[in-house]
């Protein structure tokens, strides 16, 4: 049965639950496929009681904007929100090559789905160029960084204390995201520094990583956190010392920006990071301390690092607010407003 929340002065209907736990490509594609027929039920009965004037669809799979066909039949504007490409996310979830027949058929749903959207927008510059080679003229898509609302993601308000020294890190619990590296990487960590904690916040099985903490016997070091809402996200975060962000490099994983990086570097909170092709294109090592993907050893050397140089942290926290005043989450929402009052006029 279908629940429905008010969160926010949003309307929040929930359709279908979610378990990361497919297990081969039509196990995915069935999930994808029930949530479409769902939606386009939904998003049709709620038009024609409303009546919107544009509908934005923030939705895994591509071809979810389908589900606006009748709406946008009667004149509804659509605008479709790519984070992520899912050609490369289907590749990278099932090890398959780009010639595979099942990612080739993919490419072409983008290519249709976004040619069925009044506007895309995606979330970084190096998916853009993507978007654009294969499905969309350059005209027809905005890169809009996923930026924190510094409402929710407050400037720490207090200053670091090394008695409990506390790291963080968030992703889906599954290989693109690294959060075995982090982990392993704490098992080197604590023999510099005892007191060091991991907050892992992420969704997904946590089965893999609860066995690698066991068998590191690191449960007193790193514990999992089920977020439900931002603020709770904001609230863990505040506790902070640190962040990582352990992702892995290579298709989809390495030409992504996780939103953490952006939130720790709003709150104040030094930010150490895998220099993925991503990482390399927006950032440097004036603003955050590298590390070489999958490469546990690596991370560890640069917490440590990190930890003994408070110099070198004040320098990252200073240049990181520098990039955040600069790439705003206020100056994104006016060009989203922007778009979404063109395409209204239009």
């Amino acid at each position: 049965m279908m629940k429905r929340d008010y969160l926010d002065g949003v309307n929040v209907y929930r359709i279908q639950q979610r378990q990361i736990n497919e297990r081969n490509p039509v196990d995915y594609l069935k999930k994808l496929l029930s949530f479409f027929l769902l939606s386009s039920f939904m998003v049709t009965k709620l038009f024609l009681s409303k009546r919107y004037n544009l509908i934005h669809v923030a939705s895994e799979p591509d071809f979810e904007v389908f589900s606006t066909f009748i709406p946008k039949l009667f004149g509804a504007k659509v605008i479709l929100d790519i984070h992520e490409l899912v050609p490369e996310i289907y590749a990278r979830k099932f090890n398959l090559n780009e010639n595979y027949i099942v990612v080739k058929i993919l490419k072409w749903v983008e290519k249709i789905s976004c040619k069925f959207a009044d506007h895309v927008i995606t979330v970084t510059d190096i998916w853009k160029n993507t978007l654009t080679k294969r499905s969309i003229p350059e005209s027809k898509c905005t890169v809009l960084l996923n930026l924190p609302d510094p409402r929710v993601f407050k400037a720490k308000n207090s200053i670091t204390k090394f008695d409990n020294f506390t790291i963080v890190c968030r992703g889906v619990f599954s290989e693109p995201y690294g959060l075995d590296i982090a982990i392993r990487a704490l098992d080197i960590i604590r023999q510099e520094i005892p007191s060091v904690k991991l907050e892992i916040m992420g969704e997904g099985c946590q089965n893999p990583l609860l066995k690698l903490v066991t068998d590191l016997k690191l449960e007193g070091c790193v514990h999992f956190n089920k977020i439900t809402s931002v603020y709770e996200l904001a609230a863990i975060m505040q506790q902070a010392d640190m962040g990582i962000d352990p992702r892995r490099d290579g298709i989809y994983a390495g030409e992504t920006l996780s939103a953490i990086i952006f939130e720790l570097m709003t709150m104040g909170i030094p930010v150490v990071i895998s220099r993925t092709k991503a990482s390399k294109k927006y950032f440097n090592e004036s603003i955050v301390m590298f590390f070489e993907p999958d490469n546990c050893h690596d991370l560890a050397r640069c917490v440590i690092e990190l930890h003994n140089n408070p110099q070198r942290r004040q320098k990252l926290v200073k240049n990181g607010d520098r990039f955040i005043k600069k790439h705003n989450w206020e100056g994104y929402r006016k060009i989203y407003c922007d778009l979404v009052d063109t395409l209204c006029r239009g």
